[in-house]
């Protein structure tokens, strides 16, 4: 079942570099099959768990009402005649350990509209944000404990 999903998703790879490179000659052929399975290989679960697909698909409209506000938000900054924007790194403490939560939280902070995450581990989380909103958003650390919820289970 494991080789049968890392064929499925290596052959999925090989299908989109052909569609995106054009070239159907024997080195592109076999640099994008060669590429299909690093990339597969690299990209494989590392634990026998699954996936949380429920939980995440209850995530997703939060995140994107989240980004929905954040666009308004920046809009109303770049259009603002006196824009208060007042750009800041922030640290906080992410709590989460599994590298899957990590990796989600990082992509959904730097996903909204006028944050960028810079760095994320275990033990600190770093994030640029365009305006004092942003900012406190980061630190009141909703994001983390709502990918945290994903994971555990638990959560909002």
């Amino acid at each position: 079942m494991r080789l049968l999903r890392f064929l499925t998703i290596a052959g999925f790879l090989w299908g989109i570099w052909i569609l995106l490179s054009g070239k159907m000659d024997v080195l592109h052929l076999g640099a994008g099959g060669a590429a299909a399975l690093g990339v597969a290989f690299l990209a494989r679960p590392r634990t026998d768990e699954r996936f949380p697909l429920g939980r995440f698909a209850g995530y997703v409209p939060w995140l994107l009402w989240q980004v929905l506000k954040s666009n308004l938000r920046v809009a109303r900054l770049a259009l603002a005649p006196r824009a208060s924007l007042a750009p800041r790194v922030v640290r906080a403490v992410p709590s989460l350990s599994d590298e899957r939560a990590l990796t989600l939280a990082g992509c959904s902070i730097t996903l909204t509209p006028g944050t960028v995450t810079l760095d994320i581990a275990p033990d600190l989380m770093t994030v640029h944000a365009l305006d004092p909103v942003s900012a406190r958003e980061i630190e009141t650390g909703d994001v983390v404990r709502r990918v945290g919820g994903v994971f555990r289970g638990g959560g909002p």
